[in-house]
């Protein structure tokens, strides 16, 4: 039985700038998701590990390719060591731009002319 099953079974392979979901810790409920978000593999480790970059966090980790899941994803690969670019206006919190200045409006209006 177990013969006829290893025969049908697609090995899946990964290569790096391929996008997957690495498997989530184990749950502690079954609404708990299995998998977390998208991931870029980064270059090959030993065997059948993978580093897994991870765009929100800005780190790099090893993984094996037991927990990997390939997704098909329109996005283009993330840069290996890089997030989404960042603005080059200075960041100002929304309780300073609400309190200090006269709303909504005079922010948009004061930061549009910088």
């Amino acid at each position: 039985m177990m013969q006829q099953q290893h025969k049908r079974a697609a090995p899946i392979t990964f290569k790096v700038g391929d996008m997957v979901m690495v498997q989530a810790p184990p749950r502690e409920s079954k609404l708990s998701p299995k998998f977390m978000d998208l991931r870029l593999i980064v270059s090959e480790g030993n065997g059948n590990k993978f580093a897994v970059f991870d765009p929100a966090l800005n780190t790099v980790e090893m993984v094996h390719s037991d927990r990997l899941k390939k997704t098909k994803t329109s996005e283009p690969a993330l840069d290996s060591h890089t997030c989404l670019p960042r603005s080059t206006k200075p960041e100002v919190p929304l309780v300073y731009c609400l309190c200090q200045l006269g709303g909504p409006e005079e922010v948009l209006y004061r930061f549009s002319l910088e």
